[in-house]
């Protein structure tokens, strides 16, 4: 590829620390709406109720968790979201959001 776009050569070094940028600031963002999917998560258990419509439409509005990843979570942990339809088959990106998630939220509970 480097011979078609010889700036690709060029900037090599650039570009590695351009994507190593935006990876660190995408997972930023995972940690940050995982932090709020397990407040939404408490309070919503400590109430008694589903993990509302208004929660869910933040966490994929902010910070792009979408709505099958927040069902697929409340599922396994056993919680329900007010939302209606059935989650859909789940990606690899999916999958790998929810495994990151649920280790972060098993580990920083004991109640589980």
């Amino acid at each position: 590829m480097g011979d078609d776009f010889p700036e690709l050569k060029t900037s090599q070094e650039r570009i590695y620390e351009i994507l190593t940028i935006e990876e660190e600031s995408f997972f930023r963002t995972l940690l940050k709406g995982g932090q709020l999917l397990s407040q939404v998560i408490e309070s919503s258990k400590d109430k008694g109720q589903k993990i509302s419509g208004e929660d869910a439409f933040k966490l994929k509005d902010t910070y792009g968790f979408p709505l099958e990843e927040i069902q697929l979570i409340a599922k396994c942990i056993h919680q329900a979201l007010s939302s209606k339809g059935d989650s859909k088959r789940a990606t690899p990106a999916t999958t790998l959001i929810v495994r990151m998630f649920l280790l972060t939220y098993i580990s920083t509970r004991s109640n589980l």
